[in-house]
């Protein structure tokens, strides 16, 4: 009987006592980028991996295993702490600082969080860490802390690690040929590694990580082939070999004589990329980046002669890679860490097999918060069978049964609202909580402070000096200063703090400060620059937030050639709800308050006042080849030599943005107003752009075509300050608080000023200077005060338009109706989206318009006062390209947006090369969040080469829904719609005919492996592709393309995306089997012949009574109440396939296509395609008559009160119709 067996429960139950070699040795193989089913025993068909297998075999192998994130720095995080990693500001691989920033993560871990090496060490193990860290350290991050600080007594580690290994890193990146231990021997390299340290420490327990990295692309082999680096058959010879080396740790744990005493974990960080169509997932949707199963589902082996049973296979426990630490320490008896409290929870029974455990606690993960392409929502929950996606925000809620369908095929968030209530409610919760919990280190100060104390609690607070000091030791320092006056004597390093005033002494968050309350003061006394970046030519993670920098002075001497007088800021750098005022540069410098050195600088929410340079830029001066961003700050009465009494620029590579912002009263070096100028030309500079901002100036730069809503101010057109001071310039030396406080630079009501700016041009902050709410009426006003005239309006504004609108006209009513074009801009004066109400009529557009902010909605006739009073079938709303544009685009293709479309025909439209998105799209492109519902593209084309003859999605997730696509040319890909890299088009009850393509996807393309196409209740039918019958194609491939589910819709096509197993209720059309529509166009593709236009306008997409897609269609599917046509989505047993639901015997045959039939509508009886003169009579199903009458108009309709089921005569032809 092997002894370790009957240890076993004591050492689950309390852990071992003493240090003894009975604890195992633990060996944790986390591969870099593998799929679920790269490995055979997980379906795997690249390579046989007969190594992995037979740890398969002799252990157990999971199928429920999840990381913590679906990308690698995360994921290591949260295997290393336990902790779900978002906590501690790791939300995607680590990269270098500028891109570390804008993701709002941190540099590398805190090497205080929890370590699962700290702990096992602890607990009597040797440490070691062999192979890919990315936890901290390299490219531009320098200060990342050894690995041995984690817990690690010996590692070896890749290019993104603080050490290196010299021989694995030639070059700062991936691999080099020039690399001493070649890419395609880097595992051996580690193997090697791993089998020394554990014979060199065969008298003790051993801990190891053994992380692989060349799963990850590149796939290099020797005397590969460069082209083939992503290929299939390089992958599966890297995979080989990988295997291979899996075999000789093993087999070297036997030649060691420790193989029965060590436990071996076999996993991955997150999944496959690139996924090849779902192949490396086993069909599990989504890849690596991605919080679906493909890319958070990973395998997991775990091995253990003598204690676990060999063969099993546990399908049933829930586990993750938060609970190996927790579970491990408990296998071992090691205590965990009592600081934090950890995420995951104790398994190390199921670990062991000895049962297979439910899961009590829900799993959460975090993942692409900001990133704008992101393909699945950022959170998600995992709490029994139920898993749920959902944004922060509250939208893209998806929630999926992993029991019946762990391929997350069919979304159940409508049909099951409580349970989706509920965990939406729970994932929310948890994001709010978790985001960021630890990943600042806080340092307190005060005026007062003691420079021996740490600042870790306001009774030990330090001294700024000594923060700043202390802050370089964390990757992410925030400094916390109590009010009062600081004198600085020396100018502050502030390269990577972030610095906050406004505290009183007692707050315990940041969001209990009141900057204007506990105002905070860093003082120059008339003899430095108090704050500075010592490190210019490096992006820094500064930030300024709520203080007041005033009586600086810099000169020759200073880094920066002297520039700056308050501040000198280096790239990445933010300020934000501060003051600079009484701040001055000498000896001819530049930037009295504030140089920005390098790269780019965000000035947002503040004020600059009274300062006065000796050079160019009284407030800030920004360097050649930087970039200012200045959102919503006031300059006024500052003062320069140069022309640029506000801003200066030093020569044409110097720009800024200027957004929402108010300069006034500022003088240049001649004593005249004048807020702007290059060094020695107020007309020089680079690219100066003046967007809803009020600026004194008669520079040309605000002349020059790129400023949006720029307001000129002058003697006769001011701002409107409630109480400025007259002094231009430096104050002097002896102001005071109290005088300073006698002025303000905030609004009156009446300032032109109020409501003025553009709340989508800002960072979203909550406060203004003054800490009132930054949003008040209907928009931000310009600069950094908010008057205060009432709640944010809550409702989006209706914008009216119609053909023969006034430009004139803001569209408030029918009566002041707008154009469409005035529409556009003044949308672009709303802090959120706005509806747009079209009347009836074709619009043609000789400018493409952006819909960004845009919800156009058509089929009104101008009378109504609702929106569900509109008819779209009856008044035809019709957007034009004019055959010579593209009418409608998403301009910020990397952002979510708030674009609908619906109830429009949208046709003629063109592409240009020049156009953005690589010039796609014919009728339109449309990014991340847009909706289209009851809409009609047809004779839409693009030419070049380009692709989405109709429409092309750009990037995240597009909806349409209930429309018609017909008639559409692309001389690239997707006749009809083309689904770009990285975007999911998600096309509901939609029709698609007589579209063309010159490559094979006649109606619907894809770009490459991460595009992806669900069709629900689609109908793909009689459209070209490649010169051949054809609805489907990537660019070059039939078969080609990401995920591309059919889901109980009728596609023409050969492809076999239609037939890889992830399909349900797909039916196949062909030349015999067919939709059969009422009056298919004979046309094929785009026509500009107008003898054929009779034909594509007056065909009929309606099914006739048997179509194969009647009631074939899926109800779980339904969003919206009505079809194309304005009839109920649903009659019959269940939904219809496509745009039109079939109603039967409601029609009656007309000359020239036309269709006479009645529908119930907000109710009213709607006759469409009647004559005057035509006869109708109603019934009661029983044939007691109860209504007749004569069509009196060709908008003929009547009031009906009536409910149930009616019978109409019309002409004689009696249809039946349910009145709701």
């Amino acid at each position: 009987m092997d002894k370790r067996n009957l240890m076993l429960p004591v050492m689950v139950a309390c852990g071992m006592p003493g240090f003894s070699q009975e604890k195992p040795n633990i060996i944790i193989v986390n591969v870099d980028d593998m799929g679920y089913s790269d490995p055979s025993c997980y379906g795997g068909d690249y390579v046989e991996t007969p190594n992995i297998d037979r740890m398969a075999a002799e252990g157990i192998r999971f199928t429920q295993f999840y990381t913590s994130c679906p990308i690698s720095s995360p994921s290591r995080t949260g295997l290393t702490t336990g902790m779900y990693p978002t906590r501690w500001g790791i939300t995607t691989f680590l990269q270098d600082r500028a891109g570390n920033a804008a993701n709002e993560q941190n540099d590398f871990l805190d090497p205080s969080a929890p370590s699962m090496a700290r702990a096992l060490k602890a607990g009597g193990y040797a440490t070691g860490h062999f192979g890919k860290w990315h936890m901290g350290g390299g490219r531009d991050v320098k200060n990342a802390p050894s690995i041995t600080r984690y817990g690690f007594d010996e590692y070896s580690s890749t290019w993104e690690s603080p050490d290196p290994d010299p021989k694995l890193t030639s070059s700062n990146w991936i691999w080099a040929p020039t690399d001493e231990v070649k890419r395609w021997n880097r595992t051996a390299y580690f193997v090697d590694k791993t089998l020394d340290f554990l014979s060199r420490n065969k008298g003790k327990p051993c801990f190891v990580n053994l992380w692989p990295d060349d799963v990850h692309t590149p796939w290099v082999y020797e005397n590969d082939e460069a082209s083939q680096r992503e290929s299939a058959e390089s992958f599966s010879i890297v995979l080989k070999e990988l295997d291979n080396q899996i075999g000789r740790l093993m087999q070297g744990l036997k030649d060691l004589g420790i193989d029965d005493n060590t436990i071996v974990i076999f996993t991955s960080d997150n999944g496959p990329a690139p996924a090849f169509d779902g192949h490396r997932t086993n069909s599990l949707r989504g890849q690596k980046g991605t919080l679906y199963e493909g890319g958070i589902r990973m395998p997991f082996i775990i091995r253990w002669p003598g204690v676990i049973e060999p063969g099993q296979v546990n399908g049933q426990s829930v586990l993750c890679a938060v609970d190996l630490f927790p579970s491990l320490c408990a296998i071992v008896g090691a205590d965990l860490p009592s600081e934090y409290r950890l995420d995951g929870v104790d398994m190390s029974a199921t670990l062991l097999g000895k049962e297979q455990a439910v899961r009590e606690s829900p799993l959460f993960w975090e993942f692409g918060k900001t990133k704008k392409d992101r393909v699945s929502p950022h959170i998600a929950v995992r709490e029994g069978d139920w898993k749920l996606l959902v944004n922060a925000d509250g939208s893209s809620v998806e929630l999926y049964d992993m029991k019946n369908d762990f391929n997350e095929t069919v979304n159940l968030a409508t049909s099951n609202p409580e349970t989706a209530g509920r965990l939406k409610q729970k994932a929310i919760e948890w994001f709010g909580e978790a985001y960021r919990q630890y990943a600042d280190h806080v340092i307190r100060v005060s005026a007062d402070g003691d420079p021996t104390c740490a600042g870790d609690a306001w009774e030990n607070a330090t001294t700024l000096q000594h923060a700043v000091e202390t802050a370089s030791q964390f990757p992410s320092a925030q400094i916390w200063m109590k009010q009062g006056t600081y004198d600085v004597e020396a100018s502050v390093n502030i390269d990577d703090v972030a610095i906050y005033g406004g505290f009183d002494g007692t707050e315990r968050l940041l969001s209990e400060r009141g900057w204007k309350a506990n105002p905070t003061v860093i003082d120059g006394g008339g003899t430095v620059s108090p704050l500075r970046n010592f490190g210019l030519d490096r992006t820094v993670r500064t930030v300024l937030d709520g203080i007041i920098v005033q009586n600086g002075i810099s000169g020759s001497a200073d880094n920066g050639s002297g520039n700056g007088g308050g501040a000198i800021l280096a790239n990445g750098a933010k300020v934000r709800n501060c003051i600079f005022r009484n701040n001055r540069t000498a000896d001819g410098k530049n930037g009295a308050a504030l140089h920005c050195h390098m790269g780019t600088v965000t000035i947002e929410n503040s004020l600059f006042v009274n300062n006065s340079s000796t050079g160019n830029g009284g407030a800030v001066q920004v360097g050649g080849g930087v970039t200012a961003k200045i959102i919503n700050c006031t300059l006024v009465n500052n003062t320069s030599s140069g022309p640029g009494g506000a801003f200066g620029t030093g020569n044409d590579a110097s720009n800024i943005n200027i957004y929402n912002t108010l300069a006034w009263h500022n003088t240049g070096g001649d004593g005249s107003p004048s807020s702007y100028g290059q060094n020695t030309n107020k007309d020089g500079g680079g690219k100066i752009v003046s967007m809803n901002s009020a600026i004194e100036s008669d520079s040309r730069k605000f002349a020059d075509g790129d400023d949006v809503n720029h307001i000129m101010l002058s003697d006769n057109n001011t701002p409107d300050l409630q109480n400025p001071s007259q002094v231009t310039g430096y104050a002097g030396a002896d102001m005071t608080d109290g005088e300073w406080g006698a002025y303000s630079y905030a609004l009156s009501e009446q300032s032109l000023c109020v409501d003025a700016g553009n709340a989508a041009l800002t960072s979203g902050l909550e406060y203004d200077l003054d800490m009132r709410r930054r949003l008040s009426g209907r928009q931000i006003d310009i600069g950094c005060y908010e008057y205060d005239n009432g709640e944010p309006s809550v409702t989006s504004p209706v914008i009216r338009v119609a053909v023969d609108g006034d430009n004139a006209c803001d569209g408030a009513s029918w009566d002041r109706a707008t154009t469409i074009e005035r529409a556009g801009e003044l949308a672009g004066m709303y802090a959120t989206a706005v509806d747009v109400w079209m009347k009836e009529g074709t619009y043609v557009l000789d400018q493409t318009l952006n819909v960004d902010k845009l919800r156009i909605y058509g089929g009104f006739d101008g009378t109504e006062t609702a929106l569900e009073e509109r008819d779209w079938n009856e008044h035809h709303t019709v957007i034009d390209g004019g055959r010579k544009i593209s009418p409608l685009r998403n301009s910020a293709l990397e952002s979510e947006v708030n674009t609908v479309l619906d109830g429009l025909i949208i046709q003629n439209g063109v592409n240009h090369d020049n156009a953005n998105g690589n010039g796609n799209g014919g009728g339109a492109i449309l990014t991340n969040g847009a909706r289209v519902s009851k809409c009609i593209f047809r004779n839409n084309r693009t030419k070049n080469g380009k692709n989405g003859g109709a429409l092309h999605c750009h990037v995240g997730k597009i909806h349409v829904d209930n429309s018609l696509f017909i008639n559409n040319t692309s001389s690239g890909n997707g006749g009809a719609v083309q689904t770009g890299g990285g975007a999911t088009a998600e096309l509901v009850n939609c029709t698609f005919s007589n579209n063309k393509a010159a490559s094979y996807g006649g109606a619907l393309g894809t770009g490459n492996s991460t595009s992806d196409v669900n069709l629900y209740n689609c109908i793909a039918w009689n459209n070209m592709g490649h010169g051949t019958y054809e609805s489907y194609g990537q660019n070059a491939d039939i078969d080609g393309g990401g995920s591309v589910k059919s889901v109980n819709s009728a596609v023409e096509s050969v492809s076999r995306k239609f037939g890889d197993g992830d399909d349900s209720g797909h039916v196949v059309l062909n030349r015999d089997v067919t939709p059969a529509f009422e009056a298919c166009s004979s046309v094929s593709g785009c026509s500009y012949d107008e003898a054929l236009w009779s034909d594509i306008t007056g065909s009929s997409y309606m099914l006739t009574e048997g179509s194969i897609c009647m009631d074939n269609g899926n109800d779980s599917f339904v969003e919206e109440r009505y079809d194309l046509r304005g009839n109920l989505r649903i009659s019959g047993e269940c939904v219809d396939m496509g745009a039109y639901e079939f109603f039967p015997s409601t029609a009656v045959d007309k000359p020239e296509y036309r269709k006479a039939g009645v529908v119930y509508k907000n109710g009213r009886l709607v006759f469409t395609g009647t004559d005057v003169g035509d006869s109708f009579a109603i019934y009661s199903p029983d044939g007691i008559e109860l209504r007749r009458g004569k069509i009196t108009s060709d908008l003929f309709h009547m009031k009906y009160d009536g409910r149930g089921l009616i019978l109409v005569n019309l002409n004689g032809n009696v249809s039946k119709l349910y009145v709701y």
